[in-house]
């Protein structure tokens, strides 16, 4: 029976810079992301401080992974879905929502009136795990095979519930003032011509040699 080979375990400097590593070059992007997975700013920056103390905890795994910025992200991902799903216990969502929106916007932009924003509406209309693909997609910018790592599920399966997210979306009436403005048709055929420039402008027979 083949044995399965080991790695040798980190020493605490490995640790340390990976560590460190983790928390120079990815600190912003993990606020964000817990940002945007939060209900007010101070709950995003309680997620990105457990990230980290997690990640310290568990930095030999950091350390192994074939990824450390993927491994990050999966760390604040479930960071943050552990601490949606204990304030829900305690009160419901949409009264979260509605205490929120009546903040000022300046103190959380990204949360304030969600629950009357037309994107927030949207989103909220799709699964929470197609939700998350959407925004692991869109706004954290990751590839089909990282956020099938995150969440568990094969590459193949983030495309096409991403597809089929996205196709969604576009049927929200509430979106409809965020599409880009239809292609205006032209105005007179008659005054088009083949070389694409107004009438009285096309180069004459002489013009051309």
């Amino acid at each position: 029976m083949t044995r399965r080979r080991r790695h040798p375990r980190p020493t605490e400097d490995q640790k340390r810079r990976v560590f460190n590593d983790l928390y120079e070059s990815m600190f912003d992007q993990i606020l964000v992301f817990c940002r945007r997975r939060s209900l007010s700013s101070e709950d995003a920056e309680d997620a990105a401080a457990q990230t980290y103390l997690t990640a310290w905890q568990k930095v030999d795994d950091a350390v192994e992974a074939d990824s450390s910025r993927r491994w990050l992200f999966a760390v604040a991902f479930r960071v943050t879905a552990n601490q949606r799903r204990s304030r829900d216990r305690h009160r419901h969502l949409i009264d979260r929502l509605k205490r929120h929106a009546r903040r000022s916007s300046a103190d959380f932009p990204e949360a304030a009136n969600a629950s009357d924003h037309p994107v927030y509406a949207a989103l909220a209309t799709l699964s929470p795990q197609d939700r998350e693909i959407v925004c692991l997609s869109t706004l954290e910018d990751l590839p089909h095979v990282e956020i099938g790592r995150i969440l568990g599920i094969t590459r193949s399966a983030v495309g096409s519930r991403l597809h089929r997210a996205k196709q969604q979306l576009k049927t929200h009436p509430g979106l409809e003032t965020y599409r880009g403005p239809a292609e205006q048709p032209p105005t007179n055929t008659a005054e088009s011509t083949s070389s694409g420039l107004p009438p009285g402008d096309e180069p004459r027979p002489h013009d051309r040699r």
